[in-house]
């Protein structure tokens, strides 16, 4: 660990530096979250193939990169030796937040009963190709028990290829089999409906009188939640929000086709819009229709059926029709929905532009944000790695608060669709990310000085990995355990460091 901590300066030149860590921490996290944005417009205009799976998950943690290069490629060699631990420290935090903070504050947010939580059996596939990624970090452990400069830069640079060439099989692994790319696009495609604050099927009770007839009323509040700029008008994107909202059962219903051209008509065509009018008669068509077509469903021994038990019936069947209304002919897999966009080049250049300006802000605040973490390192005596550990990770990765509401929406699918994204997070920052770090020891010929941090992130990475990859329930004990892992790989890589002499 670099020991770049010295005499600890004045309170208020403290001060001062803490401030501007947190100022161009913040000025990260939205670049962060602008070319979050762009990555995710173009998942959803790119087909699963190639450059989903490569480029568009390279820039999941494209911000993590970028500290890392900046860290290491400026200045001296003597310089870059100190301040490549800040790029180390945004490395390995970044990975230990998300298996432990993160993915422990989801298991809390989902948490139902007060005892478990319950994820889908994919999510378990991507854990364990977590623990794979793993690798170059078993590796360069063996640096330990080299003393030749020769022989250390030998094992980084096959390090460097081993991370490299396990990115290259994950992206290849992805178009060959697409459903980590249909997961990936699902998870983009529930965040726009949390964003938008559509209801689930929970909410929409209030669409419905007790008697089961439309509640007009509550119409007009939908539409108002709908209409996110408050223009009057529906736009096609809104109207999908609605549809990706809706939880189902599958119950057979028969299907208005012209009501369900109607609709596919109005998202499918980016520039056409829907009054409040259109849409208060639409949706109470659509209520009637399926109020109607289940009354063939009243057979219950004696021919009646309650109202409370016919308003459930109700609910569940409205959801399934409103689902498959719009998306039937447009679903590929269970994962995978794919929405016709018009005009996908033009949309496809706003999205990239978007995702080029949020890194040019990510790589402009990079420069002073390691400046300052250093400063504020030597002036508090706190190992800048520990510093960039703490600091980098909640400026790199803007969307962990979304997963965080997307996990409380306490679906077994949220949580599952949560999981997979921060286990291929991980998966990108163990091959990517780490192979751009040894890139920079090698090319600048650096002492190596990180196994413990290495260790550490090993650690970590296998112990979630093992859990998350052979079960599919976690109690709440799970959650507290991650959360007492996060201070304690911070404790165990200074005591290893600083006490052990384990570099």
């Amino acid at each position: 660990m670099a020991s770049s901590a010295v005499a600890g300066g004045s309170a208020e030149s403290l001060l001062e530096s803490f401030f501007l860590v947190l100022v161009y921490g913040f000025v990260m996290f939205r670049g962060s979250k602008l070319a979050n944005e762009g990555r995710q417009a173009l998942l959803k205009i790119f087909t699963p193939g190639i450059t989903s799976a490569m480029f568009l998950s390279l820039a999941s943690s494209l911000p993590t990169a970028i500290v890392i290069l900046v860290s290491g490629l400026r200045g001296s060699k003597s310089s870059a030796q100190d301040q490549i631990f800040i790029g180390m420290g945004s490395l390995a935090g970044s990975t230990i937040m998300l298996l432990t903070l993160l993915w422990g504050s989801c298991i809390i947010a989902h948490i139902k009963n007060g005892y478990a939580v319950k994820t889908d059996s994919e999510v378990s596939h991507t854990a364990r190709i977590m623990i794979i990624s793993a690798l170059p970090f078993i590796i360069v452990q063996l640096l330990l028990v080299l003393r030749r400069n020769i022989q250390v830069r030998l094992l980084i640079l096959i390090s460097m290829i081993v991370s490299m060439a396990l990115f290259i099989s994950y992206g290849l692994y992805q178009i060959f089999s697409p459903w980590i790319q249909g997961r990936r696009l699902a998870f983009v495609h529930h965040n726009d409906v949390i964003s938008l604050g559509i209801p689930g099927v929970h909410g929409l009770d209030r669409l419905l009188s007790d008697s089961g007839e439309p509640n007009v009323e509550a119409l007009h509040k939908l539409f108002k939640a709908l209409d996110s700029d408050s223009d009057g008008l529906l736009s096609a994107a809104e109207l999908r929000a609605l549809i990706l909202g809706v939880q189902f059962e599958e119950i057979d219903l028969g299907i208005d086709e012209p009501l369900r051209k109607h609709l596919k008509d109005k998202i499918v065509d980016e520039n056409s819009k829907m009054d409040k009018d259109e849409f208060i008669s639409f949706m109470s068509k659509w209520l009637e229709d399926s109020r109607h077509s289940l009354l063939n469903l009243k057979r219950l021994g004696d021919g009646v059926i309650a109202a409370i038990k016919f308003k459930h019936l109700l609910l569940v069947s409205q959801t399934f029709l409103f689902y498959r209304l719009l998306l039937s002919p447009l679903i590929q897999s269970r994962d995978e929905v794919v929405i016709p966009i018009k005009n996908p080049i033009s949309r496809a250049t706003v999205a990239a532009l978007k995702l080029l300006w949020g890194a040019l802000i990510v790589a402009a605040s990079a420069y002073p944000l390691v400046d300052v973490v250093d400063n504020f390192s030597a002036e508090s005596s706190i190992p800048s790695f520990s510093v960039s550990f703490v600091v980098t990770p909640l400026a790199c990765y803007s969307w962990i608060w979304s997963a965080l509401l997307l996990a409380g929406k306490k679906k077994t699918r949220m949580l599952s669709l949560t999981f997979s994204e921060i286990y291929e997070a991980v998966t990108v920052n163990n091959t990517f990310c780490f192979a751009v770090f040894l890139a920079i020891v090698y090319a600048r010929d650096l002492t190596w000085k990180f196994s413990s941090e290495a260790l550490v992130t090993l650690v970590v990475t296998i112990l979630v990995g093992l859990i998350a990859g052979f079960k599919t329930d976690f109690p709440l004990w799970t959650s507290i355990s991650a959360y007492v892992l996060y201070p304690l790989s911070l404790a165990l890589a200074y005591l290893l460091s600083y006490v052990l002499g384990f570099s």
